[in-house]
């Protein structure tokens, strides 16, 4: 098996993941959001001890971008797995589609998420949902534009490899490390969902702050 293809599987499995933690908040994900969803999921996967994909995230044109994440949603789309809840086409060419899950997706995802090898990456999925959704869905790809390892790689241009994971001064591996330290050690409030309140309760208020975002910021 090719690493394009296990690449591409490893992110079926995520994808599932995402548009499953959706489901509950009846949101379906633009393609955009899909990839903005699942580099939240990446740069959060830290704290459960997980690691992402080795190849993952680059910087391009909307921002943090995995071409793996694209075909995998339409490799599951294919498969009668996720469905197209619309499709546009824009003044400038672009297409913009969004996902949900079909009832035999649910039915997979369900499978996917009980495997106890994947209960914490689905976990992962699970509380970025539950954030975007408490701070607002429209606000997903602000956030994005806000974490440390995307902001301080933009100067750089497109293309650029994005490792949230790995611990230096400009990741978000590093910022979760200093909420954890400035946390209490109290086992009740050092816990992985209050680390995870306030990552999210930052990147929302640095993303408010009038700090410039990338061109182009869309949800689509």
């Amino acid at each position: 098996m090719s690493s394009e293809t296990t690449a591409v599987l490893v992110r079926m499995r995520d994808v599932g993941l995402a548009l499953g933690a959706a489901v509950p908040y009846e949101r379906s994900l633009s393609r955009i959001q899909l990839q903005k969803f699942i580099y939240l999921m990446d740069s959060l996967a830290i704290i459960y001890n997980l690691l992402p994909p080795s190849v993952g995230h680059y910087t391009f044109l909307h921002g943090p971008y995995d071409p793996s994440i694209q075909s995998a949603v339409d490799s599951l789309a294919f498969r009668g797995l996720a469905r197209i809840t619309s499709l546009v086409r824009r003044a400038n060419g672009n297409i913009a589609s969004g996902y949900s899950l079909s009832i035999s997706g649910e039915r997979w995802a369900l499978v996917v998420r009980s495997h106890p090898v994947l209960s914490e990456r689905s976990f992962v999925a699970e509380t970025v949902a539950l954030h975007v959704n408490r701070i607002g869905w429209d606000r997903l790809v602000p956030l994005v534009y806000a974490e440390p390892t995307f902001l301080n790689s933009r100067p750089e241009g497109y293309g650029k490899r994005l490792k949230p994971q790995r611990v230096s001064l400009s990741s978000s591996a590093y910022l979760l490390k200093l909420i954890r330290q400035a946390l209490p050690t109290s086992p009740e409030l050092s816990t992985r969902s209050v680390v995870a309140e306030y990552y999210f309760d930052y990147l929302d208020r640095y993303s408010r702050a009038g700090h410039p975002t990338a061109p182009g910021v869309a949800n689509e």
